[in-house]
């Protein structure tokens, strides 16, 4: 088996379950490169589909003012959960 992975999965028979933990970056939730998306967007999709930004958006301003403007920042929407299959 030259070059090739093999993974034997062994569930126990009593709790056949396949414990999952899982994560993952929301493209559309990085601030800042994101932020000319978030500025063209509709007031509905700016407190629905992307209101992580608006919050990322006032972080920045916030950290940006403390710092005399020495701090550059970099936000990312994520996504984690875990779940027994």
């Amino acid at each position: 088996m030259d070059n090739q992975r093999v993974s034997r999965l062994q569930l126990d028979p009593k709790n056949p379950k396949l414990k999952v933990d899982f994560s993952g970056i929301v493209e559309r939730g990085i601030w800042p490169a994101k932020k000319q998306e978030y500025d063209a967007a509709s007031e509905e999709e700016k407190t629905t589909r992307l209101c992580a930004m608006g919050l990322f958006e006032k972080m920045d301003i916030q950290l940006k003012e403390k710092s005399g403007h020495s701090m550059d920042v970099l936000f990312m929407e994520t996504v984690i959960g875990s779940d027994d299959l």
